[in-house]
Formats: structure tokens, C-alpha cells, sequence
């Protein structure tokens, strides 16, 4: 979690499949309107990046809203790429979620320690 003084500002999770042992999974992405665009995404995704490494994983993926076109960049910029798959999205059958992974060595760039991030 990322936080603002009090306030929780940003929130991450990822956990390890059964199926993939060399894969952690990015889940529960969110980050408060007030505080995007500041860095707190970044730090959160590195910190997962930063865990996943500690685990040694080979892998790390995501499922994003497919034409959520922001977050499909910044995701891109940390280095992600899309696989081609898509399923529809869990909340909305109407919608898609287009599958992103980053392979290779997880670690890199700056990480935040203990799971959390002070701004």
C-alpha cells in the first residue's frame, strides 16, 4: 500500500499461482485520482517487481481493461507487453481485459521496502 500521511493513496497485490510456479500475478492495481500521475503506480509495481524477484519468479502478469489505453502505456513503460489474450472482464461481461506480462528478471529500478510507500 502506498500512503499520504494518514490516507491510503495506492494499493497493489500479487500472489504466486499454484499453476505457474515461476509466475506472481499483479492484481488489485489502484491508485487514488488525486495522487496519479505522481508516482505512486510506479513505486507499487516496483515493489511487487522488487517481491517477485524474492521469490524467484520468472514472470510477472496482469489482466488490464482492454482500450483503458493510460494504463495499457504505463504498464508498457515498466516493461509489459500484452500476450495477445483476452478474457472478458470479471465486473463486465461486456467488456475485455487484454493479458500484459514481463518476462525475464523481475528486479529493477527503484523498489520500496516493507510493502508500503510513505509520499
Amino acid at each position: 500500500m502506498a500512503v499520504d500521511g494518514p490516507a491510503w493513496v495506492g494499493l497493489a497485490g500479487a500472489f504466486r499461482p499454484a499453476s505457474e510456479p515461476g509466475a506472481v500475478e499483479l492484481v488489485s492495481m489502484w491508485t487514488a485520482p488525486e495522487h496519479r500521475r505522481r508516482g505512486v503506480a510506479t513505486a507499487l509495481v516496483w515493489a511487487v517487481l522488487a517481491w517477485s524477484a524474492e521469490v524467484a519468479a520468472t514472470s510477472v502478469g496482469l489482466w488490464v481493461t482492454r482500450g483503458a489505453e493510460a494504463a495499457i502505456g504505463f504498464y508498457r513503460t515498466l516493461g509489459f507487453t500484452p500476450t495477445g489474450d483476452f478474457q472478458p472482464l470479471p465486473s463486465d461481461a461486456c467488456k475485455d481485459e487484454l493479458r500484459m506480462v514481463r518476462s525475464g528478471p523481475t528486479r529493477g529500478g527503484s523498489t520500496v521496502g516493507g510493502g508500503s510507500s510513505r509520499l
